[in-house]
């Protein structure tokens, strides 16, 4: 019996901890179309650097490319 109540607190704490919090101060967009409605947290536009993600994933890219070790092998031969 005793081990079903250390279960059942664990329990309780688990879903205190899990449980969402009101603590967001950020700004909620609302987009209202005919057959939906779309909520977004945040701003997809641009983050704090003034970069959007589409910019990221080209420099990533980008960084990618520079640092990887593409060899070109321009034999016309490929058997030698």
């Amino acid at each position: 019996m005793k081990n079903i109540g250390i279960v059942f607190g664990v329990f309780v704490i688990f879903l205190l901890l899990h449980l969402p919090s009101n603590s967001y101060s950020g700004e909620i967009e609302v987009q209202r179309d005919k057959e939906k409605t779309v909520y977004s947290i945040g701003s997809s536009q641009g983050n704090k650097d003034g970069t959007t993600e589409a910019e990221k994933d080209k420099e990533k890219a980008w960084d990618m490319l520079r640092n990887s070790n593409i060899i070109i092998d321009k034999r016309k031969n490929k058997d030698n």
